[in-house]
């Protein structure tokens, strides 16, 4: 028997002790894993099996010796004994008296049964490591219900109010805290932009962002173990940040963003409020998850001054906990300090002073440019889309459509999305198709090698 083929683990005895047995693994993969996996069972067993606490009594055929020994096993009729001195002895099962036979049988019974579970335990983080995803996903702790935004409050009731639901994910808080003017002309633009925009298109986008989504939740152990990121990673922070945000943001795409809800014939009797509960309610738990894990306690302000229409406030960020603690903490940039706000009330209703002042122009100029139905309604229609899930509109000399720096052209975006799409879905279907972790890695490779040969490219650490 050689030693790197066999290695010995440690068995649980039917009372207390511990017994040794002889253990040959399986080449699969996470093998590593698994080897820590059983020393460190061995380790903290064979703490208690030095002196053995309660050892069985076995008495010779003719009854002239009787010992105390802890039984390690049952081999060619030989039962395996460990003496309290640490030296084992093996003792033919024809010299021992028919009591101590029957013990070493039951005895037997129950070490294979102890190594049958453990067979199952190594086999089962085998599997684990293995698996594309866990199974069942861990699902995110509640959160908190929605809660209304009534006029009249004071701007500390307000400023509270928003950011106890913003922290419990309910993003919808944003919206119940516009004055009721204001929200109509937003379902107004929702109901002009749901007329104008081409259902197939949506769905198209659509069905590919979700399609990405559930990749990333259903294939997260591979991408996590993926080699050249883990080696760009000595301390785990862009695999942490991987598995503590990302994972749960696209958790929250794909259940709570399906293509159906995203296609228009499907909302066109909906109001953009109830639509936006029926989203916030799903993706409330992920979006609080995240928003825990990227700042330790919410924004602190003080109110330094208040009338009846004007409020200044004095904000506090955030407080991040250290950088081995907090993956996100190592990629953002702290907020400012000391900045401070002013808010405007407008109908009862607090908004900070960009915002009360411009909101109702931009909406108007947006509902003017869909009523004249021009060539560029359509792109139009997916702008004020982007910009009701908080993107906004790409900026002249800014990139967004059209390239970098060019000022941007939807109509040309929108010329060019069909070919887009197809590349993107083509390049999808094969990390869909990897049936194991080694053909997950190696499209990867693939899909990195692609993507430095376009211009403009970044690469992730470990993905370059």
């Amino acid at each position: 028997m050689r030693f790197q083929n066999w290695f010995l683990i440690v068995t649980a005895h039917h009372q207390n002790p511990c017994a040794f047995r002889v253990w040959e693994p399986r080449k699969s993969y996470g093998w590593s894993r698994r080897l820590t996996y059983c020393f460190g069972l061995a380790s903290w067993l064979a703490a208690g099996a030095v002196v053995p606490a309660s050892a069985e009594e076995w008495t010779s055929l003719d009854g002239s010796r009787t010992v105390q020994a802890d039984m390690v096993g049952l081999w060619d009729g030989h039962v395996v004994l460990l003496m309290e001195s640490g030296r084992r002895v093996s003792v033919p099962m024809q010299s021992l008296i028919a009591e101590s036979r029957i013990q070493a049988e039951k005895v037997a019974d129950r070490l294979r049964a102890e190594r049958q579970r453990l067979s199952t335990e190594l086999r089962n983080v085998a599997e684990a490591e293995a698996a594309p995803a866990p199974d069942p996903l861990p699902e995110p702790p509640s959160t908190l219900g929605r809660a209304e935004m009534p006029a009249g409050l004071s701007a500390d009731e307000a400023i509270q109010r928003i950011q106890d639901q913003l922290f419990a994910g309910r993003f919808t808080i944003m919206w119940r805290a516009l004055p009721p003017s204001m929200r109509q002309s937003m379902q107004q633009l929702h109901e002009m932009s749901l007329k104008q925009t081409e259902g197939g298109a949506n769905r198209r986008v659509a069905e590919l962002l979700n399609r990405v989504a559930n990749l990333v939740v259903t294939r997260q152990n591979w991408i996590a173990s993926y080699p050249p990121l883990k080696e760009a990673d000595d301390q785990g922070q862009a695999v942490r940040l991987f598995r503590e945000i990302v994972v749960p943001l696209a958790r929250a795409i794909r259940d709570g963003l399906p293509p159906e809800a995203l296609d228009p014939a499907n909302s066109a009797n909906q109001s953009m409020m109830s639509w936006l509960e029926e989203r916030e309610d799903v993706m409330a738990p992920f979006l609080a998850q995240i928003i825990r894990r990227y700042a330790d306690s919410p924004v602190e302000w003080e109110v330094t001054n208040e009338t009846d229409d004007t409020a200044t406030i004095s904000l506090t960020p955030p407080q991040t906990g250290p950088e081995d603690d907090n993956p996100a903490s190592f990629s953002r940039r702290p907020p400012p300090r000391g900045r401070t706000i002013t808010l405007l009330k407008v109908d009862g209703y607090w908004l900070p002073e960009p915002v009360a002042e411009g909101l109702v122009d931009m909406l108007e100029s947006f509902k003017q440019e869909m009523a004249g139905g021009d060539s560029e309604s359509q792109a139009d229609s997916l702008l004020w889309q982007s910009a009701m899930l908080g993107s906004g509109p790409p900026k002249p000399g800014r990139g967004g459509f059209g390239g970098p720096g060019g000022g941007g052209d939807p109509q040309a975006a929108l010329q060019q999305l069909p070919l887009v799409l197809n590349v993107l879905e083509s390049a999808l279907a094969q990390f869909e198709t990897a049936d194991n972790a080694a053909a997950f890695h190696q499209t990867i490779d693939g899909a990195a090698a692609m993507t430095k040969q376009i211009p403009g490219s970044k690469s992730f650490p470990g993905f370059n």
